[in-house]
């Protein structure tokens, strides 16, 4: 994860704690709305669904993590058994010289969302600073709620909401009695996925990113991939510098800085002390529709990636996506990319190697609701105008 420079200094010299354990999966209610009846239906006759939400483990023993996933799902009350095949998580902590540091990346996986087995959420959150674990824990477990009680708009107007409630996420964080300190000086990256049958919203702010790959002529190239929010993309540079901060291109990563303080990316949720100087919660979002394969192996969009910037800052994006397109389960998949990034680290970095996360999705994964079927030969004759497929980094940008 991207850290201030004066956490760094503190982490390097200090001995870390120990990590703490969480379960890999749980169990999650998909609120559908906010009211229930006393038997556990909604208010509206619907039943209340149970699903499946991954959150990072903060633990680097692999194998206990496979014990505990293994021993979770055989218990999972969702209307479908959570398939390892179709969807993987996998996560390790980084390194400070000899010590393990605590894992500041959470990742979650939301099925069925919003009351129905047609929707999803995915997610990766990347902390940094002191309190970084802290505030991705938060968001990452105040997110999926927020973006549920309001379910209805989330359908209407998938990319509204989705912003909306990126910025009322942080805003809880910031004010909030129990984490406004936290907040202060570390913050989070966000990369969110809605699915609601063929279509995904991708939100991002930071530099988690997001990479759908496609199928062509038996290989997989990169579809789409997001662009990290950093200090040296002129937009971002120009914002940043009007609101008064400093940017500082000679530094490798480019950081943001404010008195003592720098910070390697110019979006964020948290880091307080920012957001006066030009730093934003304000999400970037692309809607994209699939065109996928009919079958494993056929051309069409395949997989969809997201990772914390552990597994991007020393793997390309075409090499994630033809690692992924070799396997035909997404956990094995998402566990050789987690353990070949942190190789990379190791061999690159001697001192230094950060935590790495990500979720592997093999397409298709949901079903198309009913009443928005459309016949494939008219989905790619004309090709919505918000989600061009000729370039990789397109996208809707909202600052």
């Amino acid at each position: 994860s991207q850290r201030s420079a004066m956490s760094e200094a503190k982490n390097a010299s200090s001995t870390l704690a120990a990590a703490k354990k969480l379960s890999a999966i749980k169990r999650m209610p998909s609120l559908t709305r906010g009211l229930t009846t006393s038997d556990g239906r909604m208010a509206g006759g619907v039943m209340r669904t149970r699903s499946t939400s991954h959150q990072s483990e903060e633990m680097s023993d692999c194998k206990k993590q496979e014990r505990l996933s293994q021993r979770v799902r055989k218990s999972l009350a969702s209307p479908r058994a959570f398939d390892d095949g179709r969807i993987g998580s996998w996560t390790l902590s980084g390194k400070v010289g000899d010590e393990l540091k605590t894992n500041q990346d959470r990742g979650v996986v939301v099925w069925p969302f919003n009351g129905k087995s047609t929707e999803a959420l995915l997610c990766i959150f990347d902390g940094h600073g002191d309190d970084g674990e802290h505030v991705a824990s938060f968001v990452s477990a105040r997110l999926p709620i927020l973006l549920e009680q309001d379910g209805d708009s989330l359908r209407a107007d998938p990319e509204g909401t989705l912003r909306k409630k990126i910025i009322e996420v942080n805003d809880d964080l910031v004010v909030g009695m129990g984490t406004k300190s936290y907040a202060s000086t570390s913050g989070c990256t966000a990369a969110v996925v809605y699915a609601c049958g063929d279509e995904l919203w991708v939100a991002w702010v930071g530099d988690s990113r997001v990479v759908m790959g496609t199928r062509r002529g038996g290989n997989v190239e990169v579809a789409f991939e997001t662009d990290a929010h950093k200090g040296d993309v002129p937009s971002e540079k120009a914002r940043v510098e009007a609101c008064g901060g400093r940017v500082d291109t000679s530094e490798d990563p480019v950081r943001v800085w404010v008195d003592d303080l720098g910070l390697s990316m110019s979006r964020s949720i948290g880091d307080t002390k920012f957001k006066r100087r030009g730093v934003i919660a304000t999400a970037d979002v692309q809607h994209l529709r699939l065109d996928p394969a009919s079958k494993p192996g056929a051309e069409g969009d395949c997989l969809l990636v997201l990772a914390s910037d552990g597994v991007w800052d020393v793997i390309e994006s075409d090499e994630v996506c033809q690692l992924v397109g070799r396997h035909s389960k997404a956990r094995s998949a998402c566990q050789e990319l987690v353990t070949l990034a942190q190789e990379r680290w190791t061999a690159e970095e001697a001192d230094y190697r950060d935590d790495t996360t990500a979720i592997v999705v093999f397409l298709p994964f949901l079903k198309v609701p009913r009443a928005s079927r459309v016949p494939k030969q008219l989905r790619t004759a004309a090709p919505s105008p918000a989600t061009p497929r000729t370039s990789r980094t397109s996208r809707n940008s909202a600052a």
